[in-house]
């Protein structure tokens, strides 16, 4: 086949291989009528890639032009052929038997096809032989025998392996993630032992690694394997061919580049990612082998957990016998560092061999800490404390830990203070104490079905933790701080506003009193505040605290930074809730400043700029020029979208963007559209924060509304007096809320009233 028409197969293949089926059996049926050879050729191709078998050895079989499928044989040297049990780009597999006196068995016969044997697949297989014969392993198909046929074919005999595809057995068992992580290692196992004898595998797949029906692993096909060994037959011998399943493709495999046992670690990664999420990480782009090959080679993979999160089937989730948000839960953090220390673009960032990726599982397995994040004490400590926490009552060990952590802070700290500067260390430190009190407690403001308030007495936990805070760390203001900042902002998620307010000042006081550059964390102190006093409707100390925080962080951080975007997002959100009609150009100006920076920072489908385009439709909401109430509907409905999608059906901040989007149909006269979002928000707060917190009293507020305006008066009596009574509980008896919602009490009860005295009798 000569360059041009070799370049014609290929162009026609990309624009084929994207189209819908239909269309694709269209253009091949035209194609077939202008140029019969060249439509078979193209045709044998798309079943290759279609099937999974590797597209670009395909494309070199085209070439050379031979036969692609051979005439099935009786026998092959001794054996008897029974069934083909699968065929890739150069070779069969068939179920065979040896059946001679004294000797009958069942294997796997690997052939290469007829009428393709070129001298580079004989090579090949030589190499296969070779590599087969180095490794003696349980988890490795064992080779048994081989051969050259009557015909000059040659032909290796392997164990014969019963099971399926391990991806396929463990979502058909429905193995939890403990049980998948191990037969992962499993495989770590077994590849690691082939690299030690020099042998890359360079295809490693869900379909060449079996599970059996005795939940051992099997690993197959080393048809395209490498040897490392420079003395190896054939080791030195550059091939033509580019070898590579495009699914299951590192970059460097795409890009023609050095292959070595790091190009297995990527592999481990994707096979990791899809045992723990279910899907292949750049699913999204298959529909083309070039959008595929772009994505693989330019853009990150995405999160494991983000992956788990959209789900709304739930039968990936319910495959591993959990649901969406609690598997999303368990891969977030450790899992999804793991997978994307694998699945760096570039070899050398990726983990050094198969062995240290396997022992960061077996640290995750053990509530150990990783390897491949930056340690930290409180990192370690949250570790030891998932590890221990069945022997010890949550208070208890929150007290143990505090004191521990004391000691050992200062010791950390002093190393940290001559490695890194002080206000990158402290700001990291802040962060680290975030995650230690929400894992230590279990607390987890939006959890499903493990949420704060169904823990044993939260209340009292959080109430000896400030305690213990208080007591073990008053020697320590900067530890103490950050720990009160935290315990401030778990109440708060609580609905305990002026408890949590009072923690705030104290940690920001702190904070202000210590020496040195404390900026970081005074700005992280003052944005704390500043969203609980706007909860407690203290509007100017909020704007306040906001302003100096945004100050601070740009003279930290610079414009861009996301800190910088969570400051300008806080500002403009209360500017607007300041000023009801949302008018001033400030407001405007610095609410599409943080869809921008957010955009530019982290995307468009990121949960934070999603936030951001909530506050834009805010903004539109309340100002309500013409226009405007159409622009937001749309947001919001984008909001929506994107929150379901990323999070589920039941995360707290779906029921936020749900009342704002009801509370603009109810003012539309769509009231009939609004109620059902009041209701669900009503629902999915009342499960996720608890049936008292105050955003439980905001759903109400709105549906009586919408109710009234239907003429339920009865039914909008019993939202607005439940309304009020939660807010009676959780406010300050002078809260604006409540006295909104008594003085709408009495014009509704005096409605209801007229309504009954003109009724007839």
């Amino acid at each position: 086949m000569d360059a041009a028409r070799w370049r014609r197969l290929t162009d026609r293949f990309e624009e084929i291989a994207s189209s819908p089926e239909p269309e694709a059996r269209l253009q091949l049926d035209a194609l077939r009528a202008r140029d019969p050879e060249l439509a078979a050729e193209l045709a044998a191709m798309l079943a290759a890639h279609r099937s999974g078998r590797p597209l670009a050895l395909e494309r070199e079989l085209a070439k050379e032009g031979g036969e692609w499928r051979s005439a099935r044989p009786d026998t092959v040297g001794p054996y008897r052929l029974i069934e083909l049990l699968g065929e890739g780009g150069m070779a069969e597999v068939w179920l065979a038997e040896r059946d001679e006196p004294g000797f009958r068995r069942l294997v796997a016969l690997k052939r290469i096809r007829a009428g393709i044997a070129t001298e580079e697949l004989r090579r090949r297989f030589e190499i296969e032989r070779e590599a087969l014969a180095r490794l003696s392993h349980r988890s490795i198909a064992r080779l048994l025998d081989g051969g050259v046929d009557e015909g000059g074919v040659p032909y290796l005999i392997l164990e014969r392996v019963e099971g399926a595809p391990i991806t396929a057995a463990a979502d058909r068992l429905r193995l939890a993630l403990d049980e998948r992580l191990r037969l992962f290692l499993d495989v770590c196992d077994a590849v690691a032992y082939a690299h030690a004898r020099l042998v890359v595998h360079r295809d490693l797949k869900p379909s060449n690694i079996f599970l059996t029906e005795a939940l051992e692993v099997r690993l197959l096909d080393f048809g395209i394997a490498k040897l490392l060994d420079p003395m190896a037959p054939g080791a030195t011998t550059r091939t033509a061919l580019r070898l590579v399943t495009p699914e299951y493709a590192s970059p460097e495999q795409l890009d023609g580049g050095v292959i070595t046992t790091a190009t297995d670690v990527y592999a481990l990664g994707l096979l990791l990612f899809e045992l723990l999420a279910g899907k292949r990480p750049f699913r999204d782009h298959e529909s083309s082998v070039g959008a595929l090959e772009r994505a693989v080679r330019e853009l990150a993979a995405p999160r494991p957990s983000d992956t788990a999160a959209r789900d709304p089937t739930a039968t990936i989730a319910a495959s591993r016998a959990t649901t969406p948000q609690a598997l999303s839960r368990a891969l977030r953090g450790d899992l999804d560092t793991v997978v994307a220390t694998a699945l760096q673009k570039e070899p050398a960032r990726r983990y050094a061999s198969v062995g240290e990726l396997a022992e960061d599982v077996r640290r995750f397995l053990r509530d150990e800490p990783l390897r491949a994040r930056p340690e930290s004490s409180f990192y370690r400590f949250r570790k030891f404390a998932r590890r221990h926490r069945a022997g010890v009552s949550a208070a208890t060990l929150v007290a143990v830990l505090v004191v521990a952590f004391a000691g050992y802070a200062g010791w950390q700290s002093a190393l940290l203070t001559r490695e890194r500067d002080r206000a990158r260390s402290e700001r990291d430190k802040a962060r680290e104490v975030s995650d230690f009190l929400v894992e230590l407690f279990g607390a987890d403001p939006y959890a499903d079905d493990e949420s704060i308030r169904d823990s044993t007495p939260v209340g009292e936990v959080l109430g000896r933790s400030e305690l213990a805070v208080r007591r073990e760390l008053a020697g320590r203001p900067d530890l103490q701080a950050a720990l009160l900042s935290q315990l401030a902002r778990l109440q708060g998620h609580l609905g305990q506003l002026v408890a949590a307010r009072a923690l705030a000042a104290e940690a920001l006081d702190l904070r202000r009193a210590l020496p040195g550059d404390q900026r970081a964390d005074v700005a992280e102190s003052l944005n704390v505040l500043a969203t609980l006093q706007q909860e407690l409707r203290e509007l100017e100390p909020a704007e306040a605290g906001f302003r100096e925080a945004l100050a601070l962080r740009e003279a930290v951080h610079g414009p861009s930074h996301p800190d910088v975007a969570e400051s300008v997002h806080n500002l403009a959100v209360l500017l607007a809730d300041k000023n009801d009609d949302a008018g001033s150009d400030e407001t405007e100006r610095l609410t599409r400043r943080a869809v921008a920076l957010r955009t530019e920072l982290f995307g468009d489908d990121h949960l934070d700029t999603s936030q951001s385009r909530n506050a834009l439709g805010v903004f539109l909401y309340r100002r309500a020029r013409p226009g405007d109430l159409e622009r937001a509907e749309g947001l919001y409905r984008q909001v929506l979208e994107t929150r379901r999608r990323r999070l589920g059906p039941d995360h707290p901040t779906i029921a936020n963007v749900e009342n704002n989007l009801a509370n603009l149909l109810d003012d539309l006269a769509r009231e009939r559209e609004a109620v059902p979002l009041f209701e669900d928000a009503i629902r999915v707060w009342s499960r996720a924060l608890g049936a008292e917190h105050p955003r439980v009293a905001t759903g109400y507020y709105g549906l009586a509304g919408a109710l009234t305006d239907l003429g339920d008066l009865a039914g909008a009596e019993t939202a607005l007096r439940r309304s009020i009574e939660i807010d009676g509980r959780a406010l300050p008896a002078d809260h604006p809320y409540l006295r909104e919602s008594q003085e709408r009490l009495a014009t509704l009860v005096a409605r209801r009233a007229l309504a009954d005295s003109e009724s007839p009798r």
